[in-house]
């Protein structure tokens, strides 16, 4: 299995999370397992997602068409940093 982190800036936490919340059923169609959501302690608009599942549906599922939909709808600003890679415990 395998681990991200991905790390963004949005324009509004809010709006954000409810986009987030209505884009599970997508996130549970690749198989992507989210574990934690973070809000930045400094800047509440930027967020960590902290998740897993496949090094395969996770690179199919950050070159999706959906998860590039929800962003720009979600309000993310410039491009995520992604981490991709196996747990190592």
């Amino acid at each position: 299995m395998a681990m991200f982190v991905v790390n963004h800036k949005v324009n509004d936490f809010s709006t954000w999370k409810l986009v987030y919340d209505a884009h599970q059923a997508t996130r549970n169609k690749f198989g992507i397992h989210d574990h934690f959501v973070i809000q930045s302690e400094n800047d509440p608009n930027y967020i960590t997602i902290i998740g897993e599942g496949t090094e395969q549906h996770l690179r199919a599922f950050l070159a999706s068409d959906e998860l590039l939909n929800a962003m720009h709808s979600a309000g993310v600003i410039g491009e995520p940093k992604v981490i991709v890679g196996e747990d190592c415990l």
